[in-house]
């Protein structure tokens, strides 16, 4: 027979399993974004308070300590293209599970942007090379780019505020954000910026996992 399950319970489950009824210790950040499935972070602060609410005593400047030094935490767009703080053992996961909104390939995505999918199949070969051992700024990045392929359109979208091109490479696991460089932010290779990176597993794996 089917659980019965009353509103109240599917709260209470829910305030629990997210650490909003027993905080965790400060230490357990990471153990904070595996358990969400990430940490939504368009906002940088915004993100600071949601780990706020479930680590008891988390000190000021912790989450950027853990993206750009311990590097207990990773930033990146992934779910929704949107940006998050991830588990980085968690990345290649959800990067082999992005597989399923490959959106780039439609026709409509294609027309609304104005490059092909063998534009974006290039650009996901490119930005790898161009960020090998560096830590470049969307300008810097945009430049190589737009140097190797000579393409208007897509340097247009590089440079764009919304980042559509660098959301696909990202939600590959090919780029995640580096260090600010003054109010620039910057782009690199996750597989060279983590310390226990490990491919993507395949997507049915990623998928159940």
């Amino acid at each position: 027979p089917a659980a019965s399950v009353s509103w109240a319970q599917a709260r209470a489950f829910r305030l629990a399993r997210m650490h909003l009824v027993d905080p965790l210790g400060p230490r357990s950040l990471r153990r904070v974004a595996h358990d969400l499935g990430g940490i939504q972070a368009q906002v940088h602060s915004a993100a600071e308070l949601q780990a706020a609410v479930r680590l008891d005593g988390l000190g000021v400047g912790a989450v950027g300590r853990a993206l750009y030094k311990s590097k207990t935490l990773v930033k990146t767009w992934m779910m929704r293209g949107t940006i998050h703080y991830l588990d980085p053992s968690d990345l290649p996961v959800w990067a082999s599970a992005s597989e399923t909104r490959m959106t780039w390939n439609k026709p409509y995505w294609q027309k609304a942007f104005g490059i092909s999918a063998d534009d974006v199949e290039a650009t996901l070969a490119i930005i790898p090379r161009a960020l090998d051992g560096a830590c470049l700024t969307r300008e810097a990045l945009a430049d190589e780019v737009h140097r190797i392929t000579k393409n208007a359109a897509l340097d247009e979208l590089m440079r764009a505020g919304w980042g559509s091109v660098l959301k696909i490479v990202a939600a590959q696991g090919l780029l995640c954000f580096g260090p600010n460089e003054g109010r620039n932010v910057t782009f690199t290779r996750p597989d060279q910026w983590l310390e226990d990176w490990s491919e993507p597993p395949p997507l049915d794996e990623a998928l159940q996992a």
